[in-house]
């Protein structure tokens, strides 16, 4: 499998990214949220999810999740456990290199030898069944 999209984080800077929630005080506007449209065609398989799984699985991590999952004929919802599971184990290990950590060095910050970053973890896994765009 090949990755044919990723968007950029939506951050402020590192470690800051965008909010929405219920207190307009504490949340970024909607209408600041990137609105995209990416073509797709039958058997893609979209994943989406917060930074709770970018922080901590890296693209190659991700892409050989879904193909594990493919292989095993898991559903979509499976994938997306899988997934979650697997950002959520690597956030506790504190040796485990993570996208994460990786910025935080090239932020300045010392983190030692990895880790990922424990946090919310959501994801959306969709297989593609005809063509559009999304």
């Amino acid at each position: 499998g090949e990755v044919a999209f990723k968007s950029e984080a939506q951050q402020h800077s590192f470690n800051f990214p965008f909010q929405l929630c219920g207190q307009p005080e504490y949340s970024d506007p909607p209408e600041s949220a990137q609105v995209l449209q990416v073509q797709v065609e039958p058997g893609d398989m979209v994943v989406c999810g917060t930074d709770g799984l970018f922080d901590n699985l890296f693209t190659e991590e991700i892409v050989a999740a879904v193909e594990r999952s493919q292989k095993a004929n898991k559903t979509p919802e499976e994938c997306a456990r899988d997934l979650a599971e697997q950002a959520m184990a690597n956030a506790s290990n504190s040796g485990k290199a993570s996208p994460w950590s990786e910025e935080a060095r090239a932020a300045g910050y010392y983190v030692g030898g990895g880790g990922g970053k424990m946090d919310d973890v959501t994801v959306i896994v969709a297989r593609v069944l005809q063509e559009s765009k999304l």
